[in-house]
């Protein structure tokens, strides 16, 4: 890794237990924009959906990542990641700031065995 690089994800949950696994990142992707993904399998997903594997990404524009960051109060050269993983202690938080902030994101999810 390139140490003058910041890294472009941040792991905000990774729980393993007798329900199973979840796994929250955030992410900067490659055109400005920021990506949330979720994957869950065990136990709990199955009592919830009926399957054991469910997987979602919110995807937000670099439009909405310059608005997120004028929210946030940064500056061009802060950085974006750390300020997310202090400031929101799981991505729900992340996502209901976004949405009473009028940033709305592209969702997309499956439920698989």
């Amino acid at each position: 890794m390139n140490p003058e690089r910041p890294p472009n994800s941040v792991v905000i949950t990774n729980v393993h237990d007798s329900k199973g696994t979840m796994l929250r990142v955030v992410r900067l992707t490659d055109d400005g924009g920021l990506m949330i993904e979720g994957h869950d399998l065990g136990g709990g997903v199955e009592q919830f959906f009926g399957a054991y594997e469910y997987e979602f990404k919110k995807q937000f524009s670099s439009d909405a990542v310059a608005r997120l960051r004028d929210l946030l109060g940064l500056e061009s050269d802060d950085e974006l990641l750390p300020t997310i993983k202090n400031r929101f202690t799981y991505t729900d938080d992340l996502e209901e700031f976004l949405r009473d902030n009028g940033i709305e994101g592209k969702f997309w999810s499956r439920v698989g065995d």
